[in-house]
Parts: C-alpha cells; sequence; structure tokens
C-alpha cells in the first residue's frame, strides 16, 4: 500500500504565495499530483458553508457573525472549493463554533454546530461527493451530527496531539467511525496495527519533516496531511509497494 498525499489547506512548496483553503491552493495542488487535499469548513451568520481555517477573516470580523457578502471574494463556498479538487480525495474537517455550548458534563454541540455538520452532510450529498470525502472534526459531537444527517459519509476523528490515541482508539471504534487523525508525534506501530486490525484508517498530520514522512511511509499509515506534498509525494513513490 502506498501512503496517500494530503495537501494541508491546500499548501504547496509550489505556491508559496497563494494564500491557503483557497480555489487557487486547491488547484496548485491538483496539478501537484496530490491524492488529495485537507480543508476547514465554517458556517457564515446567513447559515453560507465557507472554507476558513480561521473564526475571524481579516477585515471582516468573525465568520458567525458575518454573512457571505460581507466576505472577500478570496473565501471560498465549499462547493467552489469541492469544483477545484475535482479527481482528488478530501477532507473536510468541520471547525467548531468559538465559545461553544457546554452542558456541565461532557461537552455538546451548539446549535450553530449542529447547523454547519448538517449543511456539510447535505451539501455533499447534493453535491454528489459522498465517495470523495471523509469528514473529520476535533469534537465527536459534531461527526454525531454528521451520521444522523447522512449515515453514508466516511468519518474521520481528529485528535488533539495530547490525548492518548491508543484510548481514543476505542472510541473510534464504539462509534463506528472510519478513520482515526492523530497528531504525527502520536503515531507508531502499537497504533497503526491495532487501527488496521480493527478497519479504521490512520491519517497523519502533520508531517512535514522528511524523516517523519519517511517513518509514516513505513509504518504503513494511510494518508499524511502535510504542509510540504512535492516533498512527500517524492518520498511516498519511492517506497517499495
Amino acid at each position: 500500500m502506498t501512503t496517500r498525499v494530503f495537501s494541508h489547506r491546500g499548501r504547496t512548496e509550489a505556491g508559496v504565495d497563494t494564500v491557503e483553503n483557497t480555489v487557487a491552493a486547491f488547484r496548485t495542488a491538483r496539478s501537484l499530483g496530490c491524492d488529495g487535499v485537507e480543508l476547514d469548513v465554517r458556517c457564515t451568520a446567513d447559515g453560507v458553508l465557507v472554507v476558513h481555517h480561521d473564526p475571524e477573516v481579516s477585515g471582516a470580523g468573525p465568520l458567525h457573525l458575518v454573512a457571505r457578502h460581507q466576505l472577500p471574494p478570496y473565501v471560498a463556498l465549499l462547493g467552489e472549493a469541492l469544483d477545484a479538487c475535482d479527481g482528488m480525495l478530501v477532507n473536510v474537517e468541520i471547525k467548531a463554533a468559538p465559545q461553544r455550548e457546554r452542558s456541565h458534563g461532557p461537552t455538546r454541540t451548539s446549535d450553530a454546530d449542529t447547523l454547519t455538520a448538517e449543511l456539510t452532510a447535505t451539501t455533499l450529498v447534493s453535491l454528489g461527493w459522498t465517495d470523495r470525502v471523509i469528514v473529520s472534526s476535533f469534537e465527536p459531537t459534531i461527526l454525531d451530527a454528521v451520521r444522523r444527517t447522512e449515515p453514508t459519509l466516511a468519518l474521520g476523528r481528529l485528535l488533539e496531539w495530547s490525548v492518548d490515541a491508543m484510548a481514543e482508539l476505542e472510541v473510534v471504534e464504539d462509534h463506528g467511525w472510519q478513520a482515526i487523525h492523530p497528531f504525527v508525534a502520536q503515531v507508531g506501530p502499537s497504533l497503526v496495527e491495532a487501527a488496521h486490525g480493527a478497519g479504521v484508517a490512520v491519517h497523519a498530520w502533520t508531517v512535514n519533516a522528511r524523516g517523519d514522512l519517511e517513518a509514516m511511509a513505513d509504518l504503513g499509515v494511510d494518508a499524511v496531511i502535510t504542509d510540504r506534498p512535492g516533498e512527500a509525494l517524492e518520498v511516498m513513490r519511492s517506497r517499495p509497494r
């Protein structure tokens, strides 16, 4: 198995002057030959899905407080971003809304998070992308909301760098999610073996150093999410098949 290469937010060495998470960035990643891209989805105040990592857009304000028409042109709609990614796989990361509502116990999704999850799921279905995406989030409740809306979508649990990846793998198995997305330093032989034994894919982030790229390839992770996809592709193509 050859480890797939996903461009992190569309970043490439060839596109150092290209703004991340934009149509131009994703087109550059596609031209480079990336297997896929990772992009970030948020919802505007008027219920429009846009691709942006941070909760605020420079010069416009917090995304959850501004309408689509108030955003600069480079902020793409999810559909526009997917069009630019045609032919690649796409990891759609759903970002939680700022100041998420919390219960006295475990965190639960706010109305805004539920709306974003539902809109993302229905949009992916309507655009015919259900078999070309994996929907990921750091928030299990967001993944649950996606599953309730569209059970056919593949789901990936993103892990903060400080969590116990082996323990979280059990959560992934219990929920029936398809992938686990650990920070590169969390990935070792035991995790990969256990995940694959359970039928769970391992997508490591953010893998930039050549030594780490080589290590992930040797371990047989399913995909690396990287800011250096050109070098990553070189490493993966040089490995024995």
